[in-house]
């Protein structure tokens, strides 16, 4: 019975290995679980709900719409649509004020939730037009 519960154990601490190996965020989920069971994979699923709005919206209107028809060709072009970014975002926090400041929980069918996405996303999108990672 021991050296079934030996060969189980082992098997176990392989199968673990082969996933923290594949997954390099495997460590620190492990310990979050344990510190916040559910946390983790709660946090993820909500950037896969960020993720399909996302390529839901790009489909629909387009890189350049971010751009505004710029290539982000040198710093000034970068400059300004990152500009720009922060206007979308600065009006989306001005939306999630009014919400807040009024007591209510969606207004013109936008709801808070719908808020924080959009705000996330514009954020994802600006690290990747600094880092020179959009493409139009």
């Amino acid at each position: 019975m021991d050296n079934l519960m030996e060969e189980k154990a082992r098997d176990a601490v392989a199968e673990a290995e082969t996933i923290e190996r594949q997954d390099p965020f495997y460590d620190l989920k492990f310990k979050m679980d344990i510190i916040t069971p559910g946390l983790a994979d709660n946090f993820r699923h909500i950037q896969d709900e960020q993720f399909m709005l996302f390529l839901r919206k790009n489909l629909d209107y387009g890189s350049k719409n971010i751009t505004a028809g710029l290539n982000l060709e040198n710093a000034e072009e970068v400059k300004f649509v990152l500009n720009g970014l922060w206007y979308r975002i600065s009006d989306k926090v001005n939306r999630w004020r009014n919400l807040l400041m009024k007591g209510e929980a969606e207004v013109q069918n936008e709801s808070l939730l719908d808020i924080f996405q959009d705000i996330a996303n514009y954020a994802c999108i600006s690290s990747l037009v600094a880092r020179g990672l959009w493409k139009s």
